[in-house]
């Protein structure tokens, strides 16, 4: 059977960084679309993330499951539901919900990520400000009553990656 983790939270989290240390700990991959951010900036009236929801996505979830492959997502449809709306795209949220029963399915375990404030958060773009996270940070707790998979919710404030990395893994291992 196939281990699929997906990362998510607001930006400023730690997710590249808790990824990477699960990836060395599990010795999994991690996927890390290198194009949300490019498409993100261009304004394009959420199109990209339209589509790759559409269309993208459940190809990739069919690979991984008739493959059995296990990977480590940094980011995923998540994201889409929260940041969707948020920036104000176009989302469908009938092909999210056909994802996450997909999700469910497959036994997708998601890891949201999150802090108690983030006021002290340094982001690359100008519009991620703390208003900006608040409303996101809100947006996945209702994702967490929204959806089918089994969710941890993880405070990130003390960046202690030790412990994070052990909550993960507790997770991980109840059925």
């Amino acid at each position: 059977m196939s281990t699929i983790i997906i990362l998510e939270g607001p930006d400023g989290c730690g997710k590249t960084n808790i990824a990477a240390a699960l990836s060395k700990k599990l010795s999994l991959p991690v996927f890390k679309s290198t194009g949300e951010w490019k498409h993100f900036e261009e304004l394009d009236k959420g199109t990209w993330f339209l589509n790759t929801t559409k269309y993208s996505l459940p190809y990739l979830l069919e690979f991984i499951q008739q493959t059995n492959t296990s990977v480590i997502f940094d980011r995923a449809y998540p994201s889409e539901y929260v940041y969707g709306p948020t920036c104000g795209r176009k989302t469908d949220f009938n092909v999210l919900r056909s994802i996450d029963l997909m999700c469910k399915q497959m036994s997708v375990k998601i890891v949201l990520l999150h802090r108690s404030s983030y006021g002290a958060v340094v982001d690359q773009f100008d519009t991620v400000d703390e208003s900006f996270l608040n409303r996101i940070h809100d947006e996945y707790e209702n994702f967490k009553q929204w959806t089918c998979c089994d969710v941890l919710s993880l405070n990130v404030d003390d960046e202690n990656l030790d412990r994070e990395l052990t909550e993960i893994l507790n997770f991980l291992e109840k059925k």
